[in-house]
Formats: C-alpha cells, sequence, structure tokens
C-alpha cells in the first residue's frame, strides 16, 4: 500500500513525532522505498547518531539504492550500538563484497552464518568468496 505523500510530509515536518519518523522510515524500507526513507532518516542522522533504528535504517536505505561506500558507512555503526541480526550482517558482508573487500565479506557473512547456520545462500556466497582473491 502506497503511503501518501501528505503523510510522510507531516511526519517528518514534527518534532514531536521523531520516534515516528524513523519507524516509518523502517516501514518504508520494507516496501522498499529507499528515497522516502532517506528523506525522513537524513535530517535525524547529527541528532541520533546512537539510535539503532536511525543507524541502520540509514545503512539499508544507502545498501538499496547501492550506495556501498554509505551503506558500510552506517552499517559498521550500527552493529557496534546492538546486536545485529543476520539480515543486516548479510546487507554488510554484500557491501563488502561489492566494493572488492573480499576478506571483510567474508568475515561478516561468516558471523552471519554463526547466528543462522541454516542460510544456504550465505554458505554459498562464502563458497564463492574463498575461490576470489
Amino acid at each position: 500500500m502506497k503511503m501518501p505523500r501528505l503523510v510522510l510530509l507531516v511526519a517528518a515536518a514534527n518534532p514531536a513525532l521523531v520516534m515516528a519518523n524513523w519507524k516509518l522510515a523502517t516501514a518504508l524500507l520494507y516496501s522498499r522505498r529507499a528515497d522516502e526513507a532517506l528523506e525522513l532518516l537524513v535530517p535525524l542522522a547529527p541528532q541520533y547518531a546512537s539510535e539503532p533504528e536511525v543507524v541502520e535504517g540509514l545503512g539499508l536505505a544507502h545498501y538499496m539504492k547501492k550506495d556501498f561506500l554509505e551503506a558500510v558507512r552506517y552499517l559498521e555503526q550500527a552493529i557496534t550500538l546492538r546486536p545485529p541480526e543476520s539480515p543486516l550482517l548479510n546487507a554488510l558482508g554484500d557491501s563488502y563484497q561489492s566494493l572488492g573487500e573480499h576478506d571483510k565479506a567474508r568475515e561478516v557473512f561468516e558471523r552471519s552464518l554463526a547466528l543462522n547456520p541454516g542460510q544456504e545462500a550465505v554458505k554459498a556466497r562464502l563458497d564463492t568468496l574463498a575461490k576470489s582473491p
């Protein structure tokens, strides 16, 4: 369901709805609407740099846009704010791999696999990375 643009603008313009903004951004990310999520999150970044939802949201939005340098910047910060789950680690690993940083990608994918050993796609990625320099 597409959210009316007016709702986004009202939420973003209301300083009393800061938490609503990052929750709305999370919902937008689940809908693969990275640009709209960034509209809500970027203004929050300076003041809420230690808020996991804001930092993760920024990292995932940049990842969806294939802006891997920015994705790594935020996702690395996010994993220091609270224990990460596999999807976050997988986005970070994929970002590292896309940037050609295979050793870091392997390390992150291995960490993800330790959390959730049943990830066949991650096992396949690790096999591919083992064959690359």
